[in-house]
């Protein structure tokens, strides 16, 4: 399967999201600002978008400076945007 990302854009010319997923096993997300939620089968981020991550066994392995690095079983990764 591979890689798959996915870039969101703020207005702001320098503010981006990387999101990438390598097979169901592991998710990074750059520019992530926040974790709103935390546990083993769900996971909520805050970046340019909210990034809601579905699992079994999910725990955060890489935290850098925006960087967040998720790895378990990645059911569904859900995409949504902010209010404002």
């Amino acid at each position: 399967m591979g890689i798959r990302r996915r870039f969101f854009r703020s207005d702001h010319p320098l503010e981006e999201n990387t999101v990438s997923i390598r097979r169901n096993r592991r998710l990074l997300m750059e520019g992530c600002r926040r974790i709103v939620f935390c546990q083993s089968e769900k996971m909520i981020l805050d970046g340019d978008v909210i990034l809601e991550i579905h699992g079994k066994d999910l725990v955060l392995k890489e935290l850098g400076n925006d960087v967040i690095g998720v790895e378990g079983v990645i059911l569904a990764v859900v995409f949504r945007e902010k209010n404002g």
